[in-house]
Formats: structure tokens, sequence, C-alpha cells
């Protein structure tokens, strides 16, 4: 459900760099990148999404797309050969995004991840992206085998 999400972001900096590496610039083009910054009043590190301007803000005072978003980005990459449940998780998110989501879910079955998704969706962008995908590597393989 992604509720400790952010902590486990907060402290595991590979996963961090990953996650940031799907929001950034080269995957998703959300315009963000993570950061985690220490609370000089308390001492508690936060997590810090950062925009192109250097601008930081928490998770929460962005749109609600990107907050549903990370949980699922940061799913799909931590850990292997894992089933994942997910319930609309192009909500929120533009079409083009709701490709590049696609992308995502294909990549977490691929090795090393090996991921399994069980996905409830209404998005026709993150189906034929999916499709195409998955017809280009046949058609990949059927070249080879010639």
């Amino acid at each position: 459900q992604g509720e400790y999400m952010e902590d486990r972001l907060v402290i595991d900096d590979d996963l961090r760099s990953s996650v940031d590496s799907w929001i950034g610039d080269e995957r998703f083009q959300l315009g963000y990148s993570l950061r985690v910054e220490t609370d000089r009043q308390n001492g508690r590190r936060n997590l810090l999404l950062v925009n192109a301007y250097g601008m930081a803000t928490s998770i929460e005072h962005v749109g609600y797309g990107v907050s549903q978003l990370l949980p699922i980005v940061a799913q799909a990459v931590l850990g292997r050969e894992q089933l994942i449940v997910i319930e609309q998780p192009e909500l929120h998110a533009h079409p083009k995004l709701q490709a590049e989501l696609g992308d995502l879910l294909l990549a977490a079955t691929d090795e090393p991840l090996k991921k399994q998704f069980i996905v409830e969706t209404h998005s026709e962008n993150v189906l034929l992206r999916i499709m195409r995908r998955l017809r280009a590597s046949h058609e990949d393989a059927e070249d080879h085998q010639e």
C-alpha cells in the first residue's frame, strides 16, 4: 500500500537512486529528483522532491499523481521474484506517463527482478505500450532465429 515507502527511500540510497532514474528526466520525465535532507530542528531525515529550478518540496505538496506513482515505482524496483497487485496505477497520470508505466512493469518482469504483476487498469495507453514492446521483442527473437 506504500505507507512506508517514504521511510524506505530515505534510508536506502540504492533504492532511491533506482526510483530517481525512473521519475527523473530519463524515463517518466516528471521534472523532479529525489533528495534527502536532515531537519535542523528535530534531526529527522526527510525525503524531498527537487524540481529543475532547485526548489525542494515534500511529497505531500506535489500533485496527487506523483505521490501515488512513487510507491509503484519503488515496489517495482525493490526486491526480486515478487507478486505485486496494483489497482489502477494510471490514475492521475497523463497518457505519456501511463505508457511509460507499461515500460516500468515490463522492465520489472525481466532479469534480475523477475517480478509478476496483477494489474487492474482502464488505461489503453498502459496496455498498448506493453503489447507493443512484447510484439517487438517477439519479432526480434524471430529475426535472430533465421
